[in-house]
């Protein structure tokens, strides 16, 4: 699990439009601790839910639902752009949000948060973690009363590798005793929780299509601007003190406050600017975790060269020289522990990259992207060495 997915989970419970599905929840205390959680763990982190006694309360339906006296009293008091007073609208949005529910599903929640070493991960794949992740939450409802339908047998090296967390939400009940949802169960309809809703923007309660339009871009920069402030400074602040005077980190908290303060947001430069921050933090932790290097010798310019990294690790930079002694290229490996926070999206091997002469030479993947392969043959023609480097993404 990484932040973007809580955030995605968030949208989904919620019910939101794109864009608050992409910048919304970053003032969210409860999204703002998670957050930090992941970027610092060291172990991937699974969930795993299933909900009781579930309905679908729906309130007031837009064609029929006004604002109150006070608010509409605030809405006919803002200017016709937003544009041309900002702070009117953010005020209206510090005093009356940006958002109201227009239905509700409550009921009972019980959730199992798993953290899984990467031993195990690195052997096996995502789609097999999450898979004993839905069987060992199936033996739990399974054991405390419940039916599972999992057909997945539980791996005894996941178990040893992994530490669980039960949370229940709604009702009044002693999970932690046998057959605990048998007695939960009934007592939800009592004290229900509301564990997934449909938010729609204030602004779709406006009549005037002006203020409607104004209101909604007010939305919109409201969102990003606290994703710039909130949630990218978190990110940059989750940095080692010593990673965070680096220069690349100063200047993006210079650039973040720059802005900031610009009216309104364009969404293409947000965009941009958190990928930059997001990149760069991951860049700077994986040269923090640089754990070794190690030399490898190529026997003969006609033989063909790999080089695979310690188990755990990835190849993170490869630097090489000619040794007069061997007549041949002598190579240096560098090698990183991968944060276990991190997985590897999409891997591609480059073109050929060809090594003339006898020059130093020093090649590593682009942006935020590390080194999984490494394949090196003699050019015949040119008399030298040819080489293609397998880069995947950081997710």
């Amino acid at each position: 699990m990484t932040s973007s997915d809580v955030r995605k989970s968030y949208s989904v419970n919620a019910g939101v439009d794109v864009q608050t599905k992409k910048f919304g929840f970053s003032a969210s205390a409860s999204y703002g601790k998670t957050q930090s959680t992941l970027l610092k763990n060291t172990k991937k982190t699974t969930s795993v839910h299933a909900s009781f006694s579930s309905r679908r309360v729906d309130f007031v339906p837009k064609t029929e639902l006004r604002f109150g006296a006070r608010a509409q009293t605030a809405v006919n008091a803002l200017p016709w752009s937003y544009t041309s007073n900002p702070g009117a609208y953010e005020e209206f949005i510090r005093q009356f949000g940006t958002h109201y529910i227009t239905w509700g599903k409550f009921g009972g929640i019980m959730m199992m948060y798993l953290e899984t070493s990467t031993s195990y991960i690195e052997k096996k794949n995502i789609e097999t973690v999450s898979a004993q992740a839905s069987a060992t939450f199936g033996q739990v409802l399974t054991v405390k009363g419940g039916t599972s339908h999992s057909t997945t047998e539980i791996d005894s090296s996941f178990t040893s590798a992994t530490n669980s967390l039960i949370r229940y939400y709604g009702g009044t009940a002693n999970l932690m005793a046998e057959k605990g949802l048998s007695a939960w169960q009934p007592t939800i309809s009592a004290q229900p929780w509301l564990f997934s809703t449909k938010l729609v923007r204030l602004s779709e309660l406006v009549r005037d299509a002006n203020k409607k339009a104004a209101l909604d871009q007010a939305i919109s920069d409201y969102l990003m601007r606290v994703y710039l402030n909130v949630e990218l400074r978190r990110v940059l602040n989750t940095l080692p003190s010593h990673l965070r005077s680096r220069s690349e980190v100063t200047s993006l908290n210079s650039r973040i406050t720059t802005m900031v303060a610009k009216y309104p947001l364009v969404e293409s430069e947000v965009d941009a600017l958190g990928k930059e921050a997001m990149d760069t933090y991951v860049k700077l932790f994986l040269e923090e975790d640089l754990s070794q290097e190690e030399l490898f010798y190529a026997n003969s310019l006609m033989n063909k060269v790999d080089f695979s990294c310690p188990t755990g690790q990835s190849i993170f930079e490869i630097q090489s020289w000619h040794s007069d002694y061997h007549d041949d290229r002598r190579w240096a490996f560098k090698c990183s522990y991968l944060k276990d926070l991190y997985v590897l999206g999409n891997c591609y091997w480059t073109d050929w990259l060809y090594q003339l002469g006898t020059h130093d030479w020093k090649v590593s993947c682009l942006g935020n992207r590390v080194l999984k392969g490494w394949y090196s043959e003699h050019h015949d023609w040119w008399d030298t060495r040819k080489h293609k480097l397998q880069c995947c993404e950081v997710l």
